[in-house]
């Protein structure tokens, strides 16, 4: 398999036409195809296998330098209720189920880090089989979510309730990871439609960063607290509404105070506050709901992610909002300096 793979994506023929893409001025394509061997690429990465200075490993960090920070060829939806997507049929133990590939970049990034702070020979680096600093511990469900994110997505209408693919609690915790970011002139000359060639050849930089993450979650029952006779239930228990991407979805003008084991939040236009209660971290396998589980009253509505920062930039706030149909995660991170993050919770 290892053979395989190294010979779809690297050799000047191979099946993923990614070296040919490259040298016309073409990004990689993201279609099934290509999803599915950078996803086995992860699972099978040995880092120690590749040394640096070798044409193995241009060939290697190339390709993945191109889908890992090829950020700006990402899209976002305008709302936090859906996702583009490209669904297919597929029968699996004699049952007929939509799925939707799962993305390229996420392996990519995990493996472009893997790669880049294993050869740097700098403490802290990652290490594939052992443990982490992360809430989430690696074991037999660590990719359930994922799974669970193709499924959801390949449903025709999405639910308010958040699906499978994000785990309540399991981001709530201390993060230790790494910002890795390219030049800035580099980077806006890429969302004026530069070609891969651009990123290629622009610099990398990295540095450490801590995040300390707190979770709300709106419920059936945190969302009638403190409501009036008045508001009608439907009212008081649908969510937050939608916002701008760049501003995590929140909608302009939201309020967030701090109350006791909980988060009240105030929406402009809307009569009565939302009332977020603060989660518990949960196990990845204690969280999982089985085929024939029912939603309950506590079932989680929406979530809020508030916290803080610092890295060698200084001290910085966070609040984020996650998407229900996908678990995809928005941050804003503000202080000593406007950041914004997108994407989904890994670890590496």
């Amino acid at each position: 398999m290892d053979a395989w793979l190294k010979e779809y994506w690297f050799d000047p023929d191979g099946a993923s036409l990614v070296t040919r893409d490259v040298k016309m001025g073409n990004w990689p394509s993201d279609n099934e195809h290509n999803a599915l061997a950078m996803w086995l690429f992860w699972f099978l990465f040995k880092p120690d296998a590749f040394e640096r200075n070798t044409a193995e490993y241009r060939d290697v960090t190339t390709l993945l330098k191109l889908v890992a920070l090829g950020a700006h060829k990402d899209t976002t939806s305008p709302t936090t209720k859906s996702a583009k997507v490209g669904t297919r049929t597929i029968l699996l133990y004699s049952r007929h189920i939509n799925l939707t590939p799962p993305p390229m970049a996420a392996p990519a990034i995990l493996s472009f880090l893997t790669l880049t702070r294993k050869l740097s020979g700098r403490p802290g680096a990652f290490d594939t089989s052992g443990s982490t600093t992360s809430p989430l511990s690696k074991h037999l469900h660590e990719w359930e979510a994922e799974w669970e994110r193709c499924c959801s997505l390949g449903q025709p209408r999405f639910r308010n309730l958040l699906t499978g693919s994000f785990i309540p609690g399991s981001i709530q915790g201390v993060w230790d990871g790494i910002f890795t970011y390219t030049e800035f002139t580099a980077y806006a000359a890429l969302l004026s439609g530069a070609p891969p060639e651009i990123l290629q050849n622009a610099l990398v930089a990295q540095h450490s960063q801590t995040w300390k993450l707190r979770e709300y979650h709106l419920t059936s029952a945190s969302a009638a607290l403190f409501v009036p006779a008045d508001i009608s239930k439907k009212v008081a228990t649908s969510p937050l509404g939608g916002g701008d991407p760049l501003k995590a979805y929140f909608p302009d003008g939201t309020q967030i105070f701090d109350r006791t084991s909980a988060i009240e939040v105030r929406e402009p236009g809307r009569l009565e506050s939302l009332f977020y209660r603060r989660a518990e971290i949960v196990g990845i396998a204690s969280a999982l709901p089985s085929e024939d589980q029912s939603p309950s009253a506590e079932d989680v509505i929406d979530v809020i992610i508030i916290g803080e920062g610092h890295s060698a930039w200084g001290e910085f706030n966070l609040l984020g909002r996650v998407r229900p149909c996908d678990g995809r995660m928005e941050t804003v991170a503000s202080g000593c300096t406007e950041v914004f993050w997108s994407g989904m919770p890994m670890v590496a």
